[in-house]
C-alpha cells in the first residue's frame, strides 16, 4: 500500500474555513485549560504534593494531542483526523481534571447525583480515549480517509469491536470500580459474569489494537515504493508510535513514558502538516530492529523462564547453558532483522554487496542486452530510490522511459562520467520533489558504483562502436560489390558484346572475300579505347594505380603539383619511408593516400593560403600525416588540437577521422588564425584489441 502524492494534495484543497479553524483552536485550547485548572486544583488543597504517574501521562497525552490536533485542523479542517487528535487531548484533560475535582468531593461526604456523573464520566473518559488513538487514528492517517475502499471491511471490524469493548466497559460500570472503589453503583450490565466481560472487553480491544498496527505496518511496507517525501511523512509517526509502544519496556525509566506520550502527537502532527521537513528513515529501520529485537528477547526470556521454573530448579548447569543459548540467538536475530527491515524501508540500495553484485551481472550481460544504459538507469534508481536516472551521452539520455512520477521534482543532479582525459557524458539523477540532495548513504553508494557505472558506459560505447563499423563494413561491402555490378553490366558488358558483334561481322566479310572495312575497324579499335579506359576506373575505384605505379611518396607529389597549378597555393610534399623491410600495409598506405587527398584540397578549395606543407613518415611503429597551411584557417578558433570530426571541424575532416578510427589510429586538428594544421596517426601492425586504450 502506497499513499500518493495526491493525498498529501488533498489535505489542503479545500479552502481553509475560518469558523472550523476557530473551533479546533478552542477545543486544543480547552484541554490546555483544564490540565491547568487539574494542576490549581491539586495545588490547592488536594491533599497530595506531586501528580501519580499515571495523571502525568493523561496531562502530557492531552497537551500533545491538543498541539497536533490544532495544526491539523489549521491546515485541513476537513480532515477528521484532526479532530480526533482533539478528541483524544480532551478526553484524557477531562479524565486528569475530574480525577482531581473528585479528590476532593469524595473526601467531604456521600456523593450527589452530579458527583456520581461526573465519577462515571472521569472513569470511562481515558478508555475512551485510547481506543481512539490506537484504532481510528492509524486508519484515517494522514488524509482523513481510508488508505482504499479494501480497507473498509478492516474498519467495520475496528468499529464493530471497540463498539462492544466500550459497551460492556461503560455499561458493567468495571472501570467506575476500578477508578473509585469507594463509590457506590449500580450498571446495568453489572450482572455478567466478570470472566465472560473481561474476555469480550479484552478481545474487543485487542481487536482494535490489531486493526490499527495493521494499518501501520501496511503504510511501512509502503514505504518501499514511496519517494522521499512521502517516506518522511509516514516515517515519522511510524517512529513515535514504535516509540510509544516499545522505550517504556525497554527502558523502564519514570521520564520515559512522559517523553514518548508527548513525542507522539508531536511527531503525528509534524508528519501530516509538514512532511518531509525532517529525515527520519534511518531512525524508523533502527526503531523497527529493535521492537521486533526486543519482542524476540523477551520471548526467549519468558520461555527460558518457564523452561527454568519447570525442570531446571536447582541445576545451574542448564540453567547457564540456557542463557548462553539465549545470548548467542541474540547477535543473529538482530542482523536478519535488520537487514529485512533495511530493504523494506530503503529498497535495494541498503544492501550495498547487493548492489554491487546486480551492477556486475549487468555488466556480464551488456553485450546481448538490447537497451544496456536504459537497464543500468533503471538499476540505479530502484538503488538509489529516485523517480528517474538517465545516461547522458552527447545530450541524448539514455534512461528508464516513463518512470518519473506525476509531480516528479525538477532538480536533476549531474555526475561527470571521465575515462582517463575522456569525457564520456553525465549521470542524470531526478530527485523526487522536495529533497535537493541525496541521503549520505546514497551518496556514499553511487560514489562505490561510479567507476562501475563508467566501465558499463565506456564498454556500451565501445560496443556500439563496434556494431557500428560491423555495420558500415557490410554495407560498405555490398555496395562496392553494387558498384562493380553496375560497372561490368552497364558499362564494361556492353562495350565487349558490341565489340564481339563488330568482329563477327568483320570476320564473316573476310571469309566471303570482301575486304575489311576501315571505318569500321577504326570503330571498333575506339570501342577497345573506351572499354579499357573502363577498366582502368574500374581498378583505380578499388585502388589509385597511381600508387603502384609511383608509391605515396611520388603519387602525393604528382597531386600537389596538379593542386599548386590550379589553386595559386604552393604544395610541398615531405617523405620520409623505409626502403627496406616490413612494407608499408596497403590498407595504412591507401588510408593515408585518401586523408592526404581530402586535407589538401581542402586546403586548395576554402583556406587561401600561399604554402601547403605535406609531411608523411613512418616512426615509432605508425604512419604520420600532417598536412599544414598558413590559410584562415577554420570558422572559430581552435588553437588546441581537438578530435577531427569534431562539432565545427567540417564533413571533409569527419571523413579523416572515420578512416582513422577504422584502422585504430588517432586524428587531430588544429587552427587559429595563422593557418590550419591536420595530423593524422595510423599504426602499421593491427591493433591488438587488449590494448586498444580506452
Amino acid at each position: 500500500m502506497t499513499v500518493d502524492a495526491g493525498d498529501h494534495d488533498a489535505l489542503r484543497s479545500a479552502r481553509p474555513s475560518t469558523p472550523a479553524r476557530a473551533a479546533g483552536a478552542a477545543l486544543a485550547v480547552l484541554a490546555v485549560a483544564q490540565v491547568l485548572l487539574a494542576q490549581v486544583l491539586d495545588a490547592r488543597g488536594s491533599g497530595t504534593t506531586s501528580w501519580a504517574a499515571n495523571e502525568l501521562n493523561s496531562s502530557l497525552v492531552a497537551v500533545g494531542f491538543a498541539a497536533a490536533g490544532s495544526l491539523v485542523t489549521w491546515h485541513g479542517p476537513r480532515n477528521v483526523l484532526g479532530w480526533l487528535l482533539l478528541a483524544v487531548a480532551n478526553l484524557q484533560s477531562v479524565t486528569v481534571l475530574g480525577e482531581q475535582w473528585l479528590s476532593q468531593e469524595l473526601a467531604q461526604g456521600p456523593p450527589g447525583p452530579l458527583v456520581l456523573i461526573a465519577v462515571w464520566i472521569t472513569a470511562n473518559a481515558w478508555w475512551l480515549g485510547f481506543l481512539l488513538l490506537v484504532g481510528p487514528v492509524p486508519l484515517l492517517f494522514p488524509t482523513g480517509r481510508l488508505p482504499s475502499p479494501r480497507w473498509r471491511p478492516v474498519a467495520a471490524l475496528a468499529a464493530v469491536a471497540g463498539g462492544v469493548a466500550v459497551l460492556l466497559g461503560v455499561g458493567s460500570g468495571a472501570l467506575v470500580v476500578d477508578s473509585f472503589p469507594q463509590v457506590p453503583h449500580s450498571a446495568p450490565l453489572g450482572g455478567l459474569p466478570e470472566a465472560i466481560l473481561t474476555g469480550v472487553v479484552v478481545t474487543g480491544l485487542l481487536t482494535v489494537v490489531a486493526c490499527g498496527t495493521a494499518a501501520l505496518v501496511a503504510r511501512l511496507i509502503g514505504l518501499r515504493t514511496c519517494g522521499g517525501a512521502q517516506r518522511r511523512r509516514m516515517a515519522w509517526p511510524l517512529l513515535a508510535y514504535l516509540g510509544l509502544v516499545l522505550l517504556p519496556l525497554v527502558l523502564p525509566f519514570w521520564w520515559v513514558a512522559p517523553v514518548v506520550y508527548l513525542a507522539f502527537p508531536l511527531a503525528l502532527g509534524v508528519a501530516v502538516v509538514r512532511y518531509g521537513l525532517f529525515d527520519g528513515d534511518r531512525l524508523v529501520s533502527r526503531a523497527l530492529v529493535h521492537a521486533v529485537l526486543s519482542a524476540a528477547v523477551l520471548t526467549a526470556l519468558g520461555l527460558g523462564a518457564a523452561a527454568i521454573g519447570g525442570g531446571l530448579a536447582g541445576a545451574p548447569v542448564q540453567t547457564a547453558l540456557a542463557a548462553v543459548v539465549i545470548a548467542l540467538g541474540i547477535a543473529p536475530l538482530h542482523r536478519l532483522t535488520q537487514r529485512v527491515v533495511d530493504r523494506l524501508v530503503y529498497g535495494d540500495g541498503s544492501d550495498r554487496q547487493q548492489v554491487l553484485r546486480s551492477l556486475g551481472a549487468h555488466l556480464t550481460r551488456l553485450p546481448d542486452d538490447e537497451e544496456p544504459l536504459g537497464s543500468m538507469a533503471q538499476l540505479l534508481a530502484r538503488s538509489l530510490r529516485v523517480p528517474r536516472v538517465e545516461v547522458d551521452l552527447d545530450g541524448s539520455g539514455a534512461g528508464e522511459p516513463g518512470s518519473a512520477s506525476p509531480g516528479a521534482s525538477p532538480r536533476v543532479l549531474s555526475v561527470p562520467l571521465q575515462w582517463g582525459g575522456e569525457h564520456l557524458g553525465h549521470l542524470r539523477i531526478h530527485l523526487p520533489p522536495r529533497r535537493r540532495r541525496l541521503d549520505p548513504v546514497d551518496e556514499h553508494l553511487l560514489a562505490d558504483l561510479l567507476p562501475l557505472i563508467t566501465v558499463a558506459v565506456r564498454t556500451s560505447g565501445l560496443l556500439g562502436q563496434a556494431q557500428r563499423a560491423r555495420q558500415d563494413l557490410v554495407r560498405a561491402v555490398e555496395e562496392e560489390r553494387r558498384r562493380l555490378h553496375r560497372d561490368l553490366h552497364d558499362g564494361i558488358g556492353p562495350s565487349l558484346a558490341g565489340i564481339s558483334l563488330g568482329l563477327s561481322a568483320a570476320a564473316g566479310g573476310a571469309r566471303r572475300g570482301r575486304a575489311p572495312d576501315p571505318v569500321a575497324l577504326e570503330r571498333l579499335d575506339a570501342q577497345v579505347l573506351t572499354c579499357l579506359g573502363d577498366v582502368k576506373n574500374l581498378v583505380s575505384g578499388l585502388r589509385p594505380a597511381v600508387l603502384d605505379g609511383l608509391g605515396l611518396p611520388g603519387a602525393l607529389r604528382e597531386h600537389a603539383e596538379t593542386l599548386t597549378a590550379s589553386s595559386g597555393t604552393r604544395f610541398v610534399v615531405h617523405a620520409e619511408l623505409p626502403t627496406s623491410g616490413r612494407e608499408v600495409p596497403a590498407a595504412v598506405e591507401l588510408a593515408a593516400y585518401r586523408a592526404a587527398m581530402e586535407a589538401m584540397t581542402n586546403v586548395a578549395t576554402h583556406a587561401a593560403a600561399t604554402t601547403c606543407d605535406v609531411e608523411v613518415r613512418v616512426r615509432a611503429g605508425a604512419m604520420e600525416l600532417t598536412v599544414c597551411d598558413d590559410g584562415v584557417g577554420l570558422h572559430g578558433s581552435c588553437p588546441e588540437p581537438v578530435a577531427a570530426g569534431a562539432a565545427g571541424t567540417g564533413t571533409g575532416l569527419a571523413s579523416i577521422a572515420e578512416r582513422a578510427r577504422e584502422l585504430g589510429g588517432t586524428s587531430t586538428v588544429a587552427s587559429d588564425h595563422a593557418g590550419t594544421r591536420v595530423h593524422l596517426r595510423l599504426p602499421l601492425a593491427e591493433p591488438d584489441p587488449a590494448g586498444v586504450p580506452g
